[in-house]
């Protein structure tokens, strides 16, 4: 997932949903979009490592889970908006969607 936070700000900037300039959103948004990325890849290690191999990695992605958890949660108390980076909808909205969908709701 290396240019996955450089596509979604590309994406953002386009249509609205990222404005570099804006320090204060981008501050709120980037290190959620840039540890999804890197919970992408701590994930793609685990899916397809050898099976004799996945309990340890099963530790690790779940400890990184409670990280981003936590990342979260700071965030979100920390400026006291609506959404992931404040009082309107950013990118980061989108990749927290996606986490809820794909690994908290996901039965």
């Amino acid at each position: 997932m290396g240019q996955f936070g450089a596509i979604l700000r590309s994406f953002g900037i386009r249509f609205g949903y990222y404005d570099p300039k804006n320090w204060g959103q981008v501050r709120y948004c980037d290190p959620i979009v840039d540890t999804w990325g890197d919970l992408q890849g701590t994930l793609a290690k685990f899916v397809f490592a050898p099976d004799d191999e996945k309990p340890p990695m099963l530790d690790a992605l779940v400890d990184f889970m409670r990280k981003v958890n936590l990342l979260i949660e700071k965030t979100l108390t920390h400026h006291g908006g609506k959404f992931a980076a404040g009082n309107s909808v950013t990118i980061a909205d989108f990749v927290l969607a996606s986490y809820v969908c794909c690994f908290i709701q996901n039965q």
